[in-house]
């Protein structure tokens, strides 16, 4: 049995897909690195805009996919994904690409294994990271997208303080902003950003039967609740306690 027909099949096992899906899948081995190359059968699926079934292809893109899963080497596919082209409506599109999630370079099997691990104590970013050849800042971003940490009941005594993280592109900053139960040093919420914009929209957000009464937690009272007062300080200087809530 042929190396290409071994990685024909585990391709196939790996990803659900029927062995006929599959055109071609060669591999060697380059700088300590497994490079599976792999072509898919052509579908030829119709036009996504107009329906028309005559489409023609444009060409083919290479795109490369962090697939470390299969040996304990680092292992790529270089998958030939097919472009197509319609005649009638002009418009153009890639055939369905089974081996990633939308907008990711790792493959789907690699993050289902990361999320597997990341549900293990013992486990840590830099470990999972190292077992399947990404960074821990891959491994950190797989975390945040797809792990939901639902925020814990407002306390009756909140306090905050904010934390160098790393640099976010999303909220365009280093921080991140922790609400603590000032009474017993749990954790309430861990916000992407201290500006205070984004909390003052978080704060808003927040169901008004849990911000009643007190919520001396917003810029302005009278947003939130005409019946509490509250100092004006900036964000990071805010430790609310006992005096700043009415008795």
């Amino acid at each position: 049995m042929n190396d290409s027909y071994d990685n024909t099949i585990t391709i196939c096992n790996t990803f659900g897909l029927e062995i006929d899906c599959i055109e071609s899948c060669t591999s060697i081995v380059r700088n300590k690195q497994v490079v599976i190359d792999l072509k898919l059968t052509d579908k030829r699926p119709p036009c996504p805009d107009c329906g028309n079934e005559s489409v023609k292809i444009k060409g083919y893109v290479a795109k490369k996919i962090n697939h470390s899963i299969l040996n304990d080497k680092g292992c790529v596919l270089v998958y030939h994904a097919r472009r197509y082209i319609c005649p009638i409506c002009h418009t153009t599109y890639y055939e369905i690409n089974p081996f990633v999630f939308k907008r990711m370079k790792i493959s789907s099997s690699v993050i289902l294994c990361v999320m597997k691990d990341l549900t293990k104590p013992s486990e840590t970013f830099v470990s999972i990271a190292e077992r399947y050849h990404i960074s821990p800042t891959t491994v950190a971003s797989i975390f945040d997208a797809t792990v939901n940490i639902p925020r814990a009941k407002l306390p009756r005594i909140m306090s905050t303080d904010e934390n160098y993280a790393f640099y976010s592109q999303d909220t365009h900053s280093k921080y991140v902003c922790v609400l603590i139960d000032q009474q017993t040093g749990r954790p309430i919420d861990i916000l992407p950003s201290r500006r205070y914009d984004y909390l003052d929209e978080y704060y808003s957000k927040i169901p008004k039967y849990e911000r009643e009464p007190p919520f001396p937690y917003i810029r302005s009272a009278t947003i939130l609740n005409t019946n509490t007062t509250t100092n004006r300080i900036p964000i990071h200087l805010i430790n609310l306690n006992a005096t700043l809530i009415p008795k």
